[in-house]
């Protein structure tokens, strides 16, 4: 399992060998699973966490500033009903 692991991992990290490409491909490729339905077989498949796909899907959609933006005027707009 550990190899089978490894394999997915240099896939993803494909010539740059880097960590952090490697997160990022893997996180692009969670989304474009999840927008096709089948995210939860592509964590199994690729050994990710769901949750932790999940979690950093919600950090981007609340730090993007133009998703702020829209999420703090709405929750003004309810506060003052």
């Amino acid at each position: 399992m550990k190899r089978a692991a490894l394999k997915v991992r240099h896939k993803f990290a494909a010539d740059s060998l880097s960590d952090h490409m490697a997160y990022l491909r893997v996180f692009q490729a969670w989304q474009r699973a999840r927008a096709e339905g089948y995210d939860r077989s592509f964590c199994e498949r690729n050994f990710v966490s769901s949750a932790t796909m999940e979690m950093i899907h919600g950090m981007r959609f609340v730090h993007h500033p133009a998703e702020y933006i829209k999420l703090w005027t709405q929750n003004e707009k309810s506060r003052i009903k």
